[in-house]
């Protein structure tokens, strides 16, 4: 996908000035499977978004495990490991895949931002999006049973157990390792679809707080 093809069919901007503005510093980034976009301790630099990939953000307990925060596989998902884009990264967002991301130098998006109205008014867009996503995120882990969360999963994130280690799924979905290998082996249950339709992933151009 080409940064024009990012900007007007995942983002939905289509004003031709923000457009050449955002063509003339945005650049595609290439990560491979492993590679970090964002450690702890670290100020960004960037703005980062999905364009194609598996994205985990994760953070240590006290006994040194990791606990996977998030995962992000929508294209145009931010990738910021803070809502303050100032703020120092207390997270490390690691590839799960070969994956390529949308960048622009922290400058030039502020630039942007006080040139366009548009950019400002999509900034805050995902923010909305992002606290949503988190949210609704922290009801399902504490309110659902494990089936409950491994099915949410299956619903959302499909494919994704395929492509990505179990450890890094478990960890997500709260759970051992040796509980999600029980589910996956395991048919599902029918459950109430209200608790299966709590959250879906929609396109960041047509979100709608």
């Amino acid at each position: 996908m080409s940064e024009l093809d990012f900007l007007r069919n995942v983002l939905g901007i289509q004003q031709e000035e923000l457009l050449r503005d955002a063509l003339a510093v945005c650049r595609t980034e290439t990560l491979q499977k492993g590679d970090c976009l964002f450690r702890p301790g670290q100020a960004p630099t960037k703005v980062s978004l999905l364009m194609k990939g598996i994205l985990r953000g994760f953070f240590l307990d006290a006994e040194g495990n990791e606990i996977t925060d998030c995962l992000v596989v929508t294209p145009g998902y931010p990738l910021m490991p803070e809502s303050n884009l100032k703020a120092v990264s207390e997270l490390t967002v690691e590839a799960l895949t070969d994956t390529q991301v949308f960048s622009l130098p922290m400058e030039a998006f502020y630039r942007l931002k006080q040139r366009h109205p548009e950019v400002e008014e999509m900034y805050q867009k995902m923010l909305l999006l992002a606290w949503d996503y988190h949210r609704q995120l922290k009801v399902m882990m504490y309110q659902y049973t494990a089936a409950q969360r491994y099915q949410w999963f299956v619903k959302n994130y499909p494919h994704v157990k395929e492509q990505i280690g179990h450890k890094h799924i478990a960890s997500f979905l709260n759970m051992s390792p040796v509980t999600l290998s029980r589910l996956i082996n395991t048919p599902p249950e029918q459950e109430e679809q209200e608790l299966l339709e709590l959250f879906h992933f929609p396109r960041v151009d047509e979100y709608e707080a």
